[in-house]
């Protein structure tokens, strides 16, 4: 048996997950013993003035069979000074003897070493090399997004005379990492204070920079521009961050940033719900009428079919999953599929959820737009209608407590819907959303309490492609 589970003595709500062909993946996830790895790494590069005084786990992405990666935070002070310094740190274990030349690759790539520590290491005894931040494998243009030096003389001098004219200077700038995905995006938020000493005027802006590992920034670019465009004209309600400009060589996109406030900090999680679900619903209805001229990637549903037969290869080395009723539910939504009535393709937003709608007074704001394809319009619908059961799951709310709110969101989006949804197709689209995203984050991501709610989503996907629940007759 390839995996195994039991209780971890630091949290009873969670499971210790562990993976025959990573020996010390249990290792890497557990807080204690990296806070310990790390203060023994510490001592052995210098004299014993840094420590770690805080180590937090932001983030798991884990591979079966393959590898496991974790971004801590870790604060250190000096004894000597009492300075204190705030370090990311990427740490990936790979298989037995796996580890040796990954790394002898990764310091081949370093550029430069942190003030405390080396920027890439090797733990061997755990088969883990550690990257600091803003040093990766990946996104090469880390480290000039990190430094407010760089970005002030170098990077956005250029961009503030293309945006606002040649007349205006950069008087103070600084920046904040707001969201790090490793190996695949960044995203810095960069305020400025910019001045224009003939008309003695002064203006504050904050912009946005997303880097990505790859050119997918390009078509990002061309798609935002086309929906700012869109909502420019008048031909949508709906508003768009600006694009500012790509820059090829870095793969780095710059927006303008957004005011307001996302749907989750406005409460649509609990106290307001039923308020702003309504929104949430015709956004998303709304987005599907828009028409974009430029080439789109299109899902359809044998992609959908395929990624669940993906999903279910990967999740076979899972033993804590439900391997029959897995199977099961994959081969009904599979046999089924022939009878879901045909729909037009719409424009996708392709990553709904509330963090990425903005409430702008009566109006909604959408951003996040790297997923924006062509698809049957109930990808969207039910990728957030599997968002709200999947924290209902967490917090043991049953299903049926939960059918009233999805009607709620479902209903609203039938007004504002070109071709409105039935509860048939809802429910097909709704199971494989459940196992496409939902049960295979919790298991590739390892949030806490995630392992446990695995195949209670299991369970629900399999009821809802039975339409033992249904949020519309």
């Amino acid at each position: 048996m390839s995996h195994e589970h039991n209780q971890n003595c630091n949290d009873s709500t969670d499971l210790v997950y562990q993976d025959s062909y990573l020996p010390h993946m249990s290792a890497l996830l557990d807080t204690a013993t990296m806070t310990s790895v790390l203060t023994g790494q510490l001592a052995s590069w210098q004299s014993d003035s840094w420590t770690v005084f805080n180590c937090r786990q932001v983030r798991v992405k884990y591979k079966p069979r393959k590898n496991c990666l974790a971004v801590y935070e870790i604060a250190l002070k000096n004894q000597q000074t009492n300075r204190e310094m705030q370090l990311n740190i990427t740490c990936r274990t790979y298989e037995h003897r796996g580890s040796e030349r990954r790394y002898r690759k990764a310091q081949k790539e370093i550029r430069g070493d942190s003030p405390a520590c080396p920027a890439v290491f090797h733990v061997p005894e755990l088969e883990m090399v550690v990257w600091i931040f803003p040093c990766e494998r990946k996104l090469l243009s880390l480290p000039l997004m990190s430094n407010n030096h760089y970005l002030k003389h170098v990077i956005m001098p250029e961009l503030v005379t293309q945006t606002w004219g040649k007349n205006w200077r950069i008087q103070a700038i600084s920046s904040e990492i707001v969201h790090y995905v490793p190996e695949q995006t960044c995203t810095t938020r960069v305020h400025m204070a910019l001045i224009e000493k003939q008309m003695q005027l002064f203006m504050k802006k904050t912009l946005y920079g997303k880097c990505y590992y790859n050119h997918d920034g390009a078509r990002t670019f061309r798609v935002m521009d086309k929906l700012h465009d869109a909502s420019r004209r008048g031909a949508t309600p709906l508003n768009f961050p600006k694009p500012l400009s790509y820059d090829a060589e870095n793969k780095l996109l710059w927006q303008e940033g957004l005011s307001g406030q996302t749907l989750r900090d406005a409460g649509i999680s609990d106290q307001h719900a039923e308020q702003l679900l309504p929104l949430a619903a015709k956004a998303i209805a709304l987005f599907h009428r828009i028409s974009i001229d430029m080439p789109l990637p299109v899902t359809g549903v044998a992609d959908i079919i395929a990624m669940l037969h993906h999903r279910m290869e990967v999740l076979s080395h899972v033993s804590l999953i439900d391997q029959l009723t897995l199977k099961r539910t994959v081969r009904l939504l599979e046999d089924t599929a022939s009878t879901l009535n045909h729909c037009p393709l719409a424009v996708l937003h392709g990553d709904v959820h509330s963090q990425n709608l903005f409430l702008q007074g009566e109006s909604i704001a959408l951003i996040d737009l790297d997923n924006v394809t062509k698809g049957p319009p109930l990808l969207d619908l039910a990728s957030w209608a599997g968002g709200m059961i999947y924290w209902a799951a967490m917090q043991n709310t049953p299903v049926e407590q939960l059918l009233p709110k999805l009607k709620i969101l479902v209903t609203h989006y039938n007004q504002y819907a070109v071709n409105p949804v039935n509860g048939a197709d809802l429910n097909w689209y709704l199971a494989s959303i459940l196992i496409n995203e939902r049960v295979f984050r919790c298991v590739t991501r390892l949030k806490s309490g995630r392992l446990r709610i695995v195949n209670k989503l299991l369970n629900f996907a399999e009821e809802f492609a039975l339409h033992q629940h249904r949020i519309l007759p």
